[in-house]
């Protein structure tokens, strides 16, 4: 038996109340792409609630006599899993939100060109699946496939019911409005060339504002790494003319400050601006 179905077999008493309690779950886990019975997934979520709680409890009445109140925190464990279970599917559709804006340009001007030469933006959709380059699409054109080949949906409602799923507005926005530019009649072939082109300059306006954003952070970590650096330099060096039970800055201060304080600091700017960076559908690792 598989974790999923001895969740649901012997834990539906905390995942089906779970579920009544918090209602968006089965969105979230639509729009993040995982496939998985709600009721089931918060029994998953139940059964690591209670393995949890079976841990802590021992823990918290072992810590008692030394520590007193402050032991039962260790009782809040089982409560934080929730709180976790219940925000993953949240975050991991933020996330496939992410991933999905950075893919659809390439798809768009991908189904644009493919439109030109007569081909229908499903068939483009359908040979999306098979392409690595954009694993987020990929996915979500093999479920479309699937949806028409196998359910029976004509091709059009497949993609509206794709763009529905997905959490990506620019995704969205396309094929909803081929499919309504096809419903009335309109000039398909125009409409993808003009919303491709609408959606590289959006992009384009974010890069400028991301290129702000990232100048804006190095210089206030040129201004912080440089200034603190010589203001601890400064006190360094005073401290070493003054009297030893005078001086305050020791050299074990500065070393602390030089090999341990000054690259947590770098490592946080270089963390804040990776996040900045505009982000691509896939990596080559193999020029490092």
């Amino acid at each position: 038996m598989s974790l999923a179905g001895f969740s649901l077999a012997y834990f539906r008493w905390i995942g089906a109340p779970l579920l009544k309690l918090f209602k968006g779950i089965p969105k979230s886990l639509d729009a993040a792409g995982k496939r998985i019975y709600p009721e089931t997934y918060t029994s998953v979520i139940g059964l690591f609630f209670f393995i949890a709680f079976i841990i802590a409890l021992p823990i918290a009445l072992i810590l008692f006599p030394f520590l007193g109140l402050i032991s039962l925190a260790v009782l809040a464990a089982p409560m934080l899993v929730i709180v976790g279970g219940v925000m993953y599917p949240a975050s991991a559709a933020a996330t496939r939100a992410s991933n999905l804006e950075t893919e659809v340009p390439f798809a768009s001007a991908y189904i644009s060109v493919m439109a030109t030469g007569g081909i229908s933006p499903y068939k483009s959709m359908e040979r999306l699946k098979t392409v690595k380059l954009l694993p987020n699409l990929s996915e979500a054109a093999r479920i479309m496939d699937i949806d028409v080949k196998a359910v029976g949906m004509d091709p059009v409602s497949a993609m509206e019911k794709s763009a529905k799923a997905l959490p990506s507005k620019e995704y969205k926005d396309l094929l909803l409005g081929y499919a309504s530019t096809l419903r009335i009649g309109g000039d398909v072939v125009h409409y993808l060339h003009r919303r491709t082109q609408m959606i590289f300059e959006e992009r384009s306006g974010k890069f400028k504002i991301i290129g702000e954003r990232v100048a804006m952070l190095m210089e206030g970590y040129a201004a912080v790494a440089t200034l603190l650096a010589l203001g601890m330099y400064v006190m360094f060096i005073i401290s070493k003319v003054l009297p030893a039970e005078v001086g305050m800055f020791t050299p074990s201060s500065f070393v602390l400050f030089a090999y341990i304080i000054l690259p947590v600091i770098s490592m946080i700017f270089l963390y804040l601006t990776d996040m900045f960076q505009p982000r691509y559908p896939s990596s080559d690792w193999r020029i490092y």
